[in-house]
């Protein structure tokens, strides 16, 4: 808000200016500024686009703002203690519960572009799957992916609408809280038509656990009791789903697990000269299919290094 005059008598009143996305439709006489979110920073008017702001000192006020520290605000349940200043009547102050929501301001790169062309296609309305998929991830910044499928009730009945959702978060294995699952799904029933909005159910992850086991040959300069916790670390990253994945990008709701992969990071090692065997979970095939909501997660770990044994024979003239 800004004093129409710089003289600061308190008899003046604040005239309140309006925030706006741009200034594109602004009037030279139009109180309009531009709020950067991701760094606080307030861009005013030219007098062509916008007005000027009066001058003066102490003639601008916020009346309220809000601000947090992305991930980092996330903290844990008890760990606010301290008070900013003293309150009479209160001896101390903590917070009972996790803090929440904080992300990472997201930057102009090709998955927003790819959002952003998502939502001219759909123009906020859902009539495909594809459609509902996107507009879940618009629903909340808290949602790093989404999906959608159906599947079949009784014959004499629609099919089941399904939108499964993974949330950001610090956590191995992310699921969203009760408010995200009711927030996106309050947003895809109001971009429906009503003869669907009861069919559509919003889940989180079905995590998959990958079992890796098979046996591996060590350069001759390698130590096991060194290479097994590389080893370990490397499968783990490997299948976390917000991060790991073949382009350490995470992976996506649906993408199989394929032993290739598993071999090509294993012999990525420096202290590993090959992969002898391998199996991924029961061994039946190369592959590990992910259907509907199902990512893959960390399994159990059962590498050991193979034996080689070198037998010199004599010869007699």
């Amino acid at each position: 808000m800004f004093r129409p005059q710089s003289t600061g008598h308190t008899g003046q009143g604040w005239v309140q200016w309006i925030e706006v996305n741009q200034f594109t439709f602004s009037e030279p006489s139009s109180r309009h500024y531009v709020l950067d979110h991701a760094t606080g920073t307030i861009v005013f008017g030219d007098g062509r686009y916008g007005m000027v702001p009066p001058a003066g000192i102490d003639n601008i006020v916020a009346r309220y703002y809000t601000s947090g520290g992305g991930p980092q605000g996330n903290v844990a349940a008890g760990k606010l203690t301290g008070l900013q200043r003293a309150i009479p009547g209160i001896a101390w102050v903590t917070n009972p519960m996790a803090a929440t929501g904080g992300i990472q301001s997201e930057a102009v790169d090709s998955a927003f572009l790819t959002r952003s062309a998502q939502r001219l296609k759909n123009l906020d309305r859902a009539v495909t799957l594809e459609d509902l998929q996107w507009l879940a991830m618009a629903a909340s910044p808290r949602i790093l992916q989404a999906t959608s499928f159906l599947t079949p009730t009784q014959p004499s009945q629609a099919d089941t609408i399904w939108v499964a959702i993974l949330p950001r978060s610090e956590a191995d294995q992310p699921y969203p809280d009760v408010e995200l699952l009711h927030t996106v799904r309050q947003h895809l029933q109001t971009r429906v038509l009503l003869t669907i909005r009861d069919r559509i159910h919003v889940i989180g992850p079905n995590y998959q656990a990958i079992d890796v086991t098979g046996s591996i040959r060590l350069r001759p300069t390698a130590v096991w009791h060194i290479v097994k916790p590389q080893l370990t670390t490397a499968l783990k990253q490997f299948f976390q789903p917000k991060t790991g994945g073949p382009e350490r990008q995470g992976w996506a709701f649906q993408q199989p697990v394929e032993a290739w992969q598993v071999r090509a990071l294993l012999e990525g090692i420096d202290d590993i000269m090959s992969v002898a065997s391998l199996r991924l979970n029961d061994g039946r095939s190369d592959t590990v299919p992910m259907r509907n909501a199902d990512l893959p997660c960390p399994g159990i770990i059962r590498i050991q290094p193979q034996t080689i044994s070198t037998h010199i024979g004599a010869s007699t003239l």
